[in-house]
């Protein structure tokens, strides 16, 4: 799953653990002016968890921590 996809997800969904990981992979090589920005709290929130829950392989981490550090002082 990329970005795109995510996006275009309904409210209501369910990810696998092979999807989150690709997402995940996609989000590490993006930056805020990626996302639209009527989609950043989603994508904020998504970071969150994933993060939170230890669900990201460490050599992207970083990466992920740093997209989810320039949503939130946006």
């Amino acid at each position: 799953m990329n970005l795109e996809q995510f996006l275009a997800l309904p409210e209501e969904h369910e990810i696998s653990a092979d999807s989150v990981q690709k997402l995940n992979q996609d989000l590490a090589t993006k930056t805020m002016i990626d996302i639209p920005v009527e989609k950043r709290p989603l994508v904020n929130e998504y970071l969150v968890h994933v993060l939170s829950m230890n669900s990201v392989e460490p050599d992207i981490k970083g990466k992920l921590d740093n997209l989810l550090a320039e949503l939130q002082n946006a």
